[in-house]
């Protein structure tokens, strides 16, 4: 368009005014169509591309979530199955120990009826060694008094017979005396006279 067909339009804008805004967008075209069109592609492709990268974020992050929710599922089920398996055991552990428990208060239970039992048993042979004992002793005690009292009857005897010794003894010592003296006498025998004793004498 040469310069008097623009100024011919720009006087035909001034006569009719919808020409005059025809001219204008013309104008805007002319001067910006290209760069406008070149900016609404760029802007398109910034927009594809931004939608891209934003469904492909989305996807990345769907794909974490789900691996991270899946890691954590099993981790929760591994820790569940780990607390579940040591309440078994501990659960098994105490059964095991109340079973021990009971079983040791059974057996000192029946140590200690067994202590009882032999206790009871001591106790009573040691009452019958004592009564044994005792009367083994009363025994010894009478057998020896019966001895004591036989050996003190035997002296009593043994002295009753020394006195009667005694008493032989001194009446024949006193006959002997006599008949040293020539004063004894035997019942139914003659008497010597003085004279006669004298010369025997």
């Amino acid at each position: 368009m040469s310069n008097a067909d623009e100024h011919k339009n720009v006087n035909g804008a001034g006569a009719d005014g919808s020409g005059s805004a025809e001219n204008v967008d013309r104008i805007r075209e002319i001067l910006f169509g290209t760069q406008q069109r070149e900016f609404e592609k760029k802007l398109s492709r910034m927009e594809e591309r931004l939608s891209t990268e934003v469904n492909n974020l989305r996807e990345e992050s769907k794909k974490r979530f789900d691996s991270l929710q899946s890691y954590l599922k099993d981790e929760l089920e591994a820790v569940t199955e780990r607390i579940k398996a040591e309440q078994d055991e501990r659960s098994e552990k105490h059964a095991q120990i109340s079973r021990e428990l009971k079983e040791f208060a059974k057996q000192t239970e029946k140590r200690i009826s067994h202590l009882d039992e032999q206790a009871d048993k001591h106790q009573r042979d040691f009452r019958k060694q004592i009564l044994d004992q005792g009367e083994g002793l009363a025994q010894e005690f009478r057998r020896q008094h019966q001895e004591l009292k036989s050996a003190v009857d035997a002296s009593l005897e043994e002295l009753a017979g020394d006195k009667a010794s005694r008493g032989a003894l001194a009446s024949l010592f006193t006959e002997m005396a006599l008949r040293l003296n020539n004063e004894f006498t035997i019942p139914g025998a003659d008497t010597p006279g003085k004279g006669e004793t004298r010369r025997q004498k």
